[in-house]
């Protein structure tokens, strides 16, 4: 989504990029959740011997979906200019900007508790994420071995959704 993004202004006018930017989200939130369903499908309705292999598939499909998808967005998209970076005192501009971004955030105190909160709460959604894998391997108790850890990781890929 991020390269989709990237591309709005070449693709629609100014005024659509909002609209256009929640349609394309949208649709690759679908495309998502209807590939976990799949997967999650074969993985859970097929025996139990055989799990560990259609995980693997699973696994394979999801790459190649979003190499797929994304080698489709990216050949119908218009042919844009190259741009070439002529001398280094572009680099040097980009530094002066970001010292000048980060100024303004020392002096914002708003911003500055914004930053503060989203990287606590982005450790804790980490944390969470990380402790539920050791949580399911002692308390709910997925197993050990290769089968337990690919259980848990399926756990922790529904946890995120």
């Amino acid at each position: 989504m991020v390269f989709y993004n990237a591309f709005l202004p070449e693709i629609a006018d100014e005024k659509d990029h909002d609209q256009l930017s929640a349609k394309g989200f949208s649709m690759g939130y679908f495309g998502s959740v209807l590939l976990l369903i799949i997967c999650l499908s074969v993985i859970f309705l097929t025996p139990e011997a055989e799990r560990n292999f259609y995980t693997r598939i699973c696994f394979a499909i999801t790459g190649l979906w979003w190499f797929g998808f994304s080698h489709v967005t990216l050949s119908k998209l218009p042919r844009g200019k190259k741009f070439k970076i002529k001398d280094k005192s572009t680099y040097s501009k980009g530094l002066k900007e970001l010292k000048k971004v980060w100024s303004y955030v020392v002096l914002t105190r708003r911003l500055k508790r914004f930053i503060f909160s989203f990287f606590v709460y982005s450790m804790a959604i980490q944390t969470i994420m990380l402790v539920a894998v050791y949580f399911g391997a002692e308390e709910i108790n997925w197993g050990d071995g290769e089968e337990g850890a690919i259980q848990a990781k399926l756990g922790l890929i529904v946890s995120v959704y």
